[in-house]
């Protein structure tokens, strides 16, 4: 299970970035390792992509993820190629009762760049058992809608496969078209009617159902800096950021309110020796701003929690989001133990393993084998242990990348390991003591 609603979900790329090719299958917690270069944080960004409106519902690929705002920054270097394909596939949890239960749901879109730009060429979108098929060419887009039935004896990576390869396939024949004079029309806009008149044409009113979209992950995502802490707070600032500018805001209200969400950041605070307690003081100025300041308790006295170092401003942000938010939204998470002692970063892995077990999904590309190390102890004590993975990534003697996935058992061992993950981490501790 990768949640409460999606019970399995795959990534799709080809040719993205410097991502390896091929089906990438994501867990309810998944721990991303690796050198520098090795594909992480393209991984990151795909998930990311894909989880966009912009995408979802418009198509867009450039400017919608940090670092991806040009056909330049899209096409993997390494195989020097001029064609993108990315997209995922779902499979729903059983719920029959809910209106947008579809069992299966997903899509593939393949990129050219043209002129410099990435223009959209193939389009193919799974709901149900209903597969529509898109492919542009000079005056028009043509269309046809086929079978797609699931199957259970089989990978979900290896259903993924079959719409691939229906995706790619050159000898069927397109016989419904909707005719387009390119110059005249804008891209989104060409695609968007002609989706509608393939579903709308359709006699089977199931097939209406492809048009109906959603963010599969709902992703928040932390970036490996964060924001630096202050005094003082001014105002009010409840829009997510990924640095975590609205943490001192979400703090103030979950703290007003001392709720469960509090005491479980403030157990946080008590098993990473970090904190005792965090509470907000009102600060009374003649300008009716309201401003507050974040205090800190630890061993019976109080400080502003820009006295206690960069690493509890770092950490708070993850952990506050994650009490407040890990039932709705997955979380992708970079380099979490920047700036944390090695008790704090094992404490971040009690948090991941509590969350994933309530239905929370968690992507974190990390180098702390501290925090996979609790995670894992943890695991292995769990009665409801979540579905959970390392994904490694891995550069090859020709320069490309590929990426293994790890298995974390129910016994707290890993299946399937490479001999480079030995390595890896073995070269990492290496550094460390060679830094000391």
């Amino acid at each position: 299970m990768v949640n409460k609603r999606l019970e399995k979900y795959a990534l799709f790329s080809k040719g993205f970035r410097g991502l390896p090719d091929g089906w990438h299958n994501l867990r309810a917690c998944n721990f991303l390792v690796g050198e520098n270069s090795t594909g992480k944080s393209s991984f990151l960004q795909l998930i990311q992509l894909i989880d966009s409106r912009e995408h979802m519902v418009l198509f867009d690929i450039c400017g919608v993820v940090d670092g991806i705002d040009t056909a330049f920054d899209v096409c993997s270097r390494l195989a020097n190629c001029k064609e993108t394909t990315i997209g995922f596939l779902i499979k729903e949890r059983p719920d029959e009762d809910r209106k947008s239960y579809r069992g299966t749901f997903g899509r593939l879109a393949t990129y050219k760049k043209v002129n410099e730009e990435m223009q959209l060429q193939r389009l193919t979108m799974v709901s149900g058992d209903n597969i529509l098929r898109l492919k542009r060419s000079k005056d028009r887009i043509s269309y046809r809608f086929d079978t797609f039935l699931y199957n259970s004896e089989i990978s979900h990576a290896g259903n993924g496969k079959q719409v691939e390869l229906l995706h790619f396939k050159t000898g069927d024949k397109f016989r419904n078209h909707y005719e387009v004079i390119w110059p005249e029309v804008s891209e989104i806009a060409a695609w968007h009617e002609a989706l509608s008149h393939a579903v709308f044409k359709s006699e089977d009113k199931r097939e209406r159902r492809i048009l109906n979209s959603y963010s599969p992950l709902r992703c928040l995502h932390h970036g490996p800096i964060r924001a630096q802490t202050r005094r003082l707070y001014h105002g009010s600032n409840s829009e997510f950021s990924s640095t975590g500018e609205h943490t001192p805001f979400l703090l103030r209200d979950m703290l007003i309110e001392g709720s469960e969400l509090a005491q479980s950041i403030e157990d946080f605070g008590a098993a990473s020796g970090l904190f005792d307690r965090i509470l907000t003081t009102s600060v009374r100025t003649a300008i009716k701003d309201k401003p507050f300041a974040l205090q800190v308790e630890k061993s019976g006295s109080f400080f502003y929690v820009d006295e206690l170092g960069y690493g509890v401003g770092q950490v708070l942000p993850i952990i506050s989001d994650i009490a407040f938010a890990s039932g709705t939204h997955a979380f992708l998470i970079q380099q979490p133990e920047l700036h944390l002692h090695p008790r704090a970063q094992a404490a971040l892995g009690d948090v991941f393993l509590k969350s994933a077990e309530s239905g929370g999904t968690f992507v974190i590309e990390t180098h702390s084998d501290f925090i996979i190390d609790r995670y894992r102890l943890k695991h292995k004590q769990s009665d409801n242990g979540p579905k959970s993975q390392i994904i490694y990534f891995e550069k090859l003697g020709d320069g490309t990348n590929q990426a293994y996935e790890i298995e974390l058992n129910s016994d707290g061992t890993m299946g399937n390991i490479p001999d480079s993950y030995r390595s890896f981490f073995l070269n990492e501790s290496m550094d460390k003591f060679e830094n000391l």
